[in-house]
């Protein structure tokens, strides 16, 4: 089973392999909050700069990849752009925590 630090160590290279050049961030909601579990998927949200769709479906598609073949566990990444979270409120509503980012976090 994956714990917290190695999550963080898998997202932080996968983030590198990709060369993500913006702004973005990954948050962790949902039950995996408390606690990463065997019989659970992890729920994560990749917010970054408008524009970079694609960067951020590669990064998705990439993680999800490399956390089902190191560890058996199913991440399930929402993607919105900076924008789309601020008009939702997606991170402060979920109670969303930051676990990896490229500058500072989003703030309200």
């Amino acid at each position: 089973m994956m714990d917290m630090r190695s999550l963080i160590t898998l997202l932080r290279e996968t983030a590198s392999s990709e060369f993500l050049d913006s702004f973005w961030f990954v948050y962790l909601f949902g039950s995996a909050r408390g606690g990463l579990r065997a019989d659970s998927d992890v729920d994560l949200i990749f917010v970054y700069e408008c524009g970079r769709e694609e960067m951020a479906r590669r990064f998705r598609l990439n993680a999800c990849r490399r956390a089902w073949d190191a560890y058996g566990v199913q991440l399930d990444i929402t993607l919105l752009n900076k924008e789309e979270e601020e008009d939702i409120g997606f991170v402060a509503r979920e109670r969303a925590v930051l676990i990896l980012g490229s500058s500072e976090p989003l703030t309200r």
